[in-house]
């Protein structure tokens, strides 16, 4: 018996195959969009892999340089602090080899230098001292240079070269 307004077997088996047809339709767009989006993301990733690169490089050797100029000055204060101890020590002919474990202890950890280093007469460090009598405001002062090359790293073009020659000059009172 059928009730008037109530849809017959076939117009229900059409709307049936209808919904079903329309599912499939859905579930090939969803699979090739989502293929699509992957396709996508692989091409971002493939043009931003270059920049990543880059800004990491950038960072890794602006941390070495950036380390390197505060151990450079540390270095030459140090040297400094020992040879201001009186006129006798700055003025002595082997300051330089008095200093150079000072200078070494603060650079011993920069790249370049380590244990490998003992001397300070060359690369990739130098160190000059100078007594001045009289110096800055008419007093005796010890006056250290300390030059530091550091090793080579992977230059940026345009931006920061490979290596750095980092000089560091310190000038202090004699204390006796």
């Amino acid at each position: 018996m059928r009730h008037e307004g109530c849809p017959t077997e076939a117009h229900v088996s059409a709307i049936a195959a209808d919904k079903l047809i329309g599912d499939m339709a859905d579930h090939a767009d969803s699979v090739h969009s989502a293929l699509g989006r992957r396709g996508q993301a692989v091409v971002e990733v493939s043009l931003l892999i270059p920049w990543v690169v880059f800004a990491f490089v950038a960072a890794f050797n602006f941390g070495i340089f950036a380390y390197a100029l505060i151990s450079t000055q540390n270095a030459a204060r140090s040297a400094a602090m020992f040879a201001s101890q009186s006129l006798t020590v700055a003025q002595s002919g082997n300051i330089v080899t008095q200093v150079c474990p000072y200078v070494l202890g603060e650079l011993g950890d920069a790249p370049g230098v380590g244990s490998g280093v003992s001397s300070c007469t060359g690369a990739p460090v130098t160190v000059a001292v100078t007594a001045r009598t009289p110096g800055s405001g008419n007093m005796n002062t010890v006056k250290v240079s300390v030059t530091y090359h550091t090793m080579q790293l992977i230059p940026l073009p345009g931006l920061m070269a490979g290596s750095l020659t980092i000089t560091r000059t310190v000038e202090v009172p004699i204390r006796n």
